[in-house]
């Protein structure tokens, strides 16, 4: 891992890592394993879990990296 000028991390990782970590995540968060997990499907998870948790929109939205809601 290194540190880009901008301060955020920069990994070298590949694709075949990024599904196994993808793959972790997900049976660790509960998802069923027939599921095909995307990351559209990771993140309509985690909205549904936050709504669930109580979590206010606002909140939600900076969470899941979301600019501004539909109308």
């Amino acid at each position: 891992m290194t540190l880009h000028p901008s301060g955020s991390c920069v990994n070298n990782w590949g694709v075949n890592k990024l599904g196994q970590m993808l793959k972790a995540m997900a049976k660790d968060a509960g998802f069923l394993k027939h599921k095909r997990i995307t990351n559209h499907s990771v993140r309509k998870f985690l909205v549904k879990k936050l709504r669930n948790a109580n979590i206010p929109p606002t909140e939600t939205m900076a969470i899941i990296g979301q600019k501004m809601s539909s109308p």
